[in-house]
């Protein structure tokens, strides 16, 4: 925010405005329902905030720049999730006489294993380009309710990070048959309560046009201006997924994302501000019809 604020405020103080108008959207929960990004595009993927009914958002952008820590890389692509719980059940029982009862945190246990030896495994052999493979990872745990108790249930939840061309929903369709068909009567796989789809590389078009631009301005700050792709997500695949090229930007490094000790390092604000007044005020691409954000 400090960036975009800071380039947009800059470009005014020159008295010299872009010749494109310049849309900055501080959105709300970017890492959950996505429901920031989901209200800035509107339904059928744009609204029209012009005021004067000349078109839809969407239709009318040449490209975005998604504000997020990637130590002034070009992020061009990125994976995308899934997450869901996974549900043992058992019945329960005086932990005393725990003979012959199903238990769900041993079964839950089986289950980790499992998801790690075959699932993760099987998984890190698909690499693809710029983002690697995808990958799932057990996040969670919860069960139980005394120690005394055999527990009638234990869930855990999983983040399973998808690449280009996976559907987060088949995805889970797929973990759901393969778990319950392992686990007979033992597990449920319950629906996604999070999916975004990855952003893949717009290697072509307007996508490859934009990126080339935002590669330019960095360029022109001495930063390396070749695109690149991480592993976690951004609101810029529901932009992409609206039909307006993006990207990925900012000061800052997701090393110490969500750590106690995330920082970003003043010079990286300083230099990003710079990469995107450039961008701003010497940018040449257009949306559609010539004209546009």
């Amino acid at each position: 925010m400090a960036v975009f604020l800071s380039a947009l405020a800059r470009i005014t103080a020159s008295g010299r405005p872009p010749e494109r108008t310049v849309v900055l959207a501080g959105v709300i929960d970017e890492e959950h329902r996505y429901r920031g990004v989901t209200h800035l595009l509107g339904p059928e993927g744009g609204t029209d905030t012009t005021g004067d009914g000349s078109g839809r958002f969407a239709a009318r952008c040449a490209g975005a720049v998604v504000g997020e820590p990637t130590s002034l890389a070009l992020v061009v692509a990125h994976k995308g999730v899934m997450r869901c719980r996974i549900v043992a059940t058992g019945p329960g029982g005086h932990s005393s006489l725990p003979e012959g009862r199903v238990n769900p945190v041993e079964t839950v246990a089986e289950v980790v294993r499992y998801l790690r030896d075959e699932v993760a495994t099987r998984l890190a052999r698909r690499q693809r380009p710029l983002v690697g493979a995808p990958t799932l990872v057990t996040t969670q745990i919860s069960g139980g309710s005394g120690p005394n108790v055999l527990p009638e249930r234990c869930e855990i939840t999983i983040d399973r990070r998808t690449v280009g061309g996976e559907e987060p929903t088949q995805v889970w369709r797929e973990l759901k048959d393969e778990l319950e068909s392992r686990f007979p009567g033992l597990v449920e796989v319950a629906p996604p309560h999070v999916v975004d789809y990855a952003l893949p590389a717009q290697d072509d078009g307007a996508g490859a046009a934009f990126s080339a631009e935002v590669g330019r301005a960095l360029a022109a700050h001495g930063l390396d201006p070749a695109g690149i792709g991480v592993g976690h997500g951004t609101d810029a695949s529901k932009i992409c997924r609206a039909g307006i090229p993006s990207v990925v930007f900012g000061p800052g490094s997701m090393t110490e994302a969500h750590t106690p000790r995330e920082f970003i390092e003043l010079s990286q604000l300083a230099r990003a501000t710079d990469v995107l007044v450039t961008l701003l005020t010497t940018g040449s691409v257009r949306a559609p019809g010539g004209d546009g954000d």
